[in-house]
Parts: C-alpha cells; sequence; structure tokens
C-alpha cells in the first residue's frame, strides 16, 4: 500500500467513498443528511486537489486503486483579537472503504496526515466527528485524539425531516391519569427535593438564573 497526493485521475473512485460516509450520515441523523445526496462536484474535488491549502491524500493499492482518502485543510488566525497564530491542520474528512476496513488503513492515513502537519509547523491537529457514528469516535480516540470542545444541539422541532427518529425533540403534554404508575417514582423524588431545598417559589432566591432576570449566559 501506498499513500500519496490525491491525483485528478481519482476524483470518480474519491466520489464512491465520500457516498459511503454521506450514506453513514444520512442512515445516523436523517434530519440533517439527505438520501443520496453528493457532497461535491468534480470541479470542486479538483480545486481541492490543486489547491496546496486543502490536500487529499489517498491510500492506494498495487494497481492504484484507491483504497481510502483523507481531506486536509491548514487553518490559521493571524492577528485575531483573542486567538494565538498556532496553524492548525483540520483533517475535514477521513474514509476507509467499507470492505476494507479493519486492515489498519484508516489508521495509516491517519498516521500520514500527523507527519505531514508536523513537517507543515503546525501546533495542532483538529476534526469533527458526529455523535451518530460511534465507530468513527473510538477509531479517533485509538489515534490519541481527546475532545477539544463540543457542539451541542437542541431540537426544537417534531415537525422536521427527522421527525419520528431517535432523535426527534420529545414531546410535552398535560399529565394523563393513565401516567400516573410512571409518575409514581418521579413524584416521590419531586418530594424530596422539596424537603431538602424548600418550597418552589423559593428557588428564584435560592437558583437565580445567570445574569439576573434576563436569563442571559457567558457561554458561548
Amino acid at each position: 500500500m501506498l499513500i500519496r497526493r490525491a491525483e485528478e485521475r481519482d476524483i470518480p473512485r474519491i466520489h464512491e467513498l465520500l457516498a459511503q460516509v454521506a450514506q453513514v450520515h444520512h442512515t445516523g441523523r436523517p434530519d440533517l443528511f439527505r438520501a443520496g445526496g453528493r457532497k461535491y462536484t468534480d470541479t470542486q474535488l479538483s480545486q481541492k486537489i490543486n489547491d496546496e491549502n486543502t490536500p487529499i491524500f489517498v491510500a492506494v493499492d498495487d494497481r492504484e486503486r484507491v483504497l481510502g482518502y483523507v481531506f486536509c485543510q491548514f487553518e490559521q488566525y493571524v492577528n485575531h483579537n483573542i486567538l494565538t497564530d498556532v496553524k492548525t491542520l483540520y483533517i475535514d474528512d477521513l474514509c476507509v472503504d467499507e470492505a476494507l476496513r479493519g486492515q489498519h488503513i484508516g489508521g495509516a492515513l491517519y498516521a500520514y496526515a500527523a507527519e505531514f502537519a508536523r513537517k507543515s509547523g503546525c501546533y495542532n491537529l483538529t476534526l469533527n466527528v458526529w455523535s451518530c457514528n460511534p465507530s468513527a469516535i473510538k477509531f479517533y480516540e485509538s489515534c490519541g485524539l481527546r475532545p477539544q470542545k463540543v457542539h451541542l444541539e437542541a431540537l426544537l422541532s417534531a415537525d422536521g425531516p427527522g421527525a419520528g427518529s431517535a432523535e426527534a425533540a420529545p414531546m410535552i403534554r398535560p399529565a394523563r391519569p393513565d401516567d400516573l404508575p410512571a409518575l409514581g417514582p418521579v413524584y416521590g423524588v419531586a418530594r424530596r427535593f422539596m424537603a431538602e431545598h424548600g418550597n418552589p417559589t423559593q428557588w428564584s432566591d435560592r437558583y437565580p438564573l445567570p445574569g439576573g432576570s434576563g436569563g442571559g449566559s457567558a457561554a458561548g
């Protein structure tokens, strides 16, 4: 196996692998990812391949068939108001053909990108991974990556394209008599909480909202 810079002749095969990633994302979050979506056009891939700021590396076999890829992108914020000038290599995408996984091709691609980042003077290497892709999370953790920041989400509508999926927002409604068996344990917890923390009318004094009555937050 050889790892090299992607070339324009690799574009059709890269599209095939991109489609595998797109399907994983659609399966995990159909409310956010379209079925059969295509991430890039041929022109966009060609631009990335020929741009020194967005290098793509591919793992190929002895017949030059692409087994996997890693999309990279240099990031640096010079003279930013609050960020330092460190140079980062961001991994935008990493994929190995689903029929070839378990052969350490992904690990080799990651190691190649990490060494490329070091030689390019990067301070760190970053990437994003979707929570609906636990195998990818496990893989990146095995490579030594750790969380840098956490991107949180609250679903506000039950009418979107993901309605009815496991990720859909829960419905809130008035309690009904048939809810009583489930409410019993919850009621017991609530009574113990009030015994320890006082009447709910006193909670605004005991537990004031951040920023006063406006409920503002410094969390960005």
